[in-house]
């Protein structure tokens, strides 16, 4: 049968099956990584971001600890962010922020400046305070 020989009105239908597909994407780093190479060990199809700005977490989403001066952030090309270590004269390793803190500017900055709410945890050498400095 040639194909003037065919019906104008049949329509010819076809039928494809997928095999294999293959779904890419982009890491969601919060503008705290260039590149997310590193795998996920709870699931081999997910990759954690390579954390830059004192950041962690699988999205860069937290400061890492001893780094929260301030609160997280995203990082923009236009507003860059970076986590800040709290400012303990030495005297903890450990600290969280608090907005009240912050709000009310009782926190010192490794720059001297009172802008953050790092509260120091632990403090050491008989000193306490939000800085260990007393």
């Amino acid at each position: 049968m040639s194909m003037a020989d065919q019906d104008p009105t049949t329509t010819r239908r076809y039928f494809y099956s997928i095999k294999d597909i293959s779904i890419g994407g982009r890491c969601r780093c919060n503008g705290h990584a260039d590149v997310c190479d590193i795998l996920d060990p709870e699931d081999p199809y997910h990759r954690i971001c390579r954390c830059q700005h004192n950041t962690c977490g699988h999205n860069c989403e937290v400061c890492c600890p001893g780094y929260e001066q301030k609160a997280w952030r995203q990082s923009q090309s236009n507003k860059p962010f970076s986590c800040e270590p709290c400012n303990c004269h030495g005297h903890a390793d450990k600290c969280v922020y608090d907005p009240m803190v912050d709000e009310k500017r009782l926190s010192v900055d490794i720059q001297g400046n009172y802008e953050g709410g790092g509260v120091c945890q632990e403090c050491r050498d008989n000193t306490e305070g939000i800085n260990c400095h007393q």
